[in-house]
């Protein structure tokens, strides 16, 4: 049961060990398309996914197609949390009518870096918005590689700012195996720790299928974490690719008389994308063809993943009796020993059961995305639930920078105290 946080506010806002982001998201500026593609490739890059500003907003082309409009002041709802932002307030804001700034630190990495020491953050590993909610709906694979190239590239630079601070994972055109494994060899070349696999269709195949075997064996071979993140339904003015779960989510919604797309999707489609991978995984006897990959759920909730292997135990024993499958990897023995998720500030079940979670959970902000939150109110929630002190230290930051081969070093000691970029006394 949680206890008063009375007499734990004077600490609320103070800590002794790092703090690890290990799902922190930028916002793509439109310099990826006009100064990181490949002027070779910026024809097949422009008939895929396209962006580009104007005044007041930007416009997205998805296959060619006008897909996306946005006017306003920033013109993006998803990234507009910073530090000290009124909740009450946002929670007012009608997106796409209301006036707001796209956060700086989502395109800067010295706003970033600022942002970071306010939020009690002393690493953040870095994961697109852009290319992550329309990224994987493109039709022509080499458009998608060409493209990944460019964001890769520019993730590189924004991350060159602090090695310290900022860790870059980059992303990989899961619709060709050949071309996904070159990015990864360019990747790991290039020192990215981590490789973000969407947990959707893509070109007509999930990666939990056999034939994308390859792909996730590469990323093992060269000791990357596979992150796998979901997205909302690439929803725009052209339809939506019948892809990921959030897609029926949403036509649930309309036939109940829900008018606009994403109300209900966004609330549930992460953690049922992420649950149906993790149950075809299962069924793919994967961590056994697997036994090295590292593999983080990420952006998913958490609560849910001490019942989802059970299940999964169950109707793997249960396939195995009635159709003769066979999995030689228990789920729930293969997660454990190979799997990472991360949680949120907010998620108090998870604290209530911290001992599922102390060797696994990591904790993620969803910065600058309008439900982000601090390092200090997840803290201050494990404090109120009894979390321990070394647990809550092993699932703020150890545990992430054990998952991603990096050490964890503390850069901020106390909230409204900028770091100046180097480590605090002691670390």
């Amino acid at each position: 049961m949680p206890v008063s946080t009375e007499a734990l506010r004077p600490s609320l806002l103070a800590k002794s060990f790092p703090v690890v982001d290990c799902d922190g998201h930028i916002f793509e500026p439109a310099e990826v398309w006009s100064e990181y593609v490949d002027p070779r490739h910026r024809e097949v890059v422009r008939n895929s996914l396209w962006r580009e500003d104007h005044p007041g907003g930007w416009e997205g082309w998805l296959n060619g197609v006008h897909h996306l409009h946005r006017e306003g002041n920033g013109s993006f709802f998803g990234a507009i949390m910073t530090p000290g932002m009124d909740k009450d307030r946002l929670a007012t804001m009608r997106m796409a009518k209301d006036p707001y700034d796209i956060a700086p630190g989502s395109y800067d990495p010295h706003a970033r870096l600022d942002d970071m020491d306010a939020m009690g953050i002393d690493q953040a590993v870095l994961l697109p918005t852009f290319c992550g909610m329309w990224f994987t709906a493109i039709e022509d694979p080499v458009g998608a590689a060409a493209l990944a190239r460019a964001y890769n590239r520019w993730i590189l630079d924004y991350a060159s700012a602090n090695p310290d601070r900022l860790y870059p994972s980059m992303i990989i055109p899961q619709h060709d195996n050949d071309l996904a494994i070159d990015e990864i060899r360019w990747g790991a070349e290039h020192g990215f720790r981590c490789v973000i696999v969407r947990p959707n269709i893509v070109a007509d195949r999930h990666p939990a299928h056999p034939s994308f075997d390859p792909v996730w064996q590469a990323i093992s071979d060269r000791g990357m974490v596979a992150g796998v993140h979901p997205f909302p339904a690439a929803n725009g003015r052209s339809p939506a690719p019948q892809d990921c779960t959030g897609w029926f989510i949403d036509r649930a919604a309309n036939a109940a008389g829900f008018g606009r797309n994403g109300i209900i999707s966004e609330s549930l489609c992460f953690g049922h994308d992420a649950q149906v991978m993790l149950l075809l995984m299962a069924h793919h006897d994967f961590f056994a063809k697997h036994p090295a990959l590292t593999l983080a759920v990420l952006e998913s909730n958490a609560a849910w993943l001490p019942f989802i292997l059970d299940k999964a135990d169950g109707r793997v024993a249960a396939w195995e009796a009635t159709r003769g499958t066979r999995v030689t990897v228990r789920p729930s023995v293969g997660f454990r020993r190979n799997g990472f998720i991360s949680f949120e500030s907010d998620e108090d079940q998870v604290f209530e059961l911290w001992r599922h979670f102390e060797d696994i959970g990591i904790w993620a902000s969803d910065y600058p995305h309008f439900d982000a939150e601090d390092a200090w109110e997840a803290i201050e929630h494990m404090r109120t639930f009894s979390v321990p002190e070394p647990v809550i230290a092993k699932m703020m930051g150890e545990n992430a920078a054990r998952m991603y081969g990096f050490e964890a070093r503390l850069f901020v000691t106390s909230a409204g105290q900028p770091s100046a970029g180097k480590p605090s006394s002691g670390a």
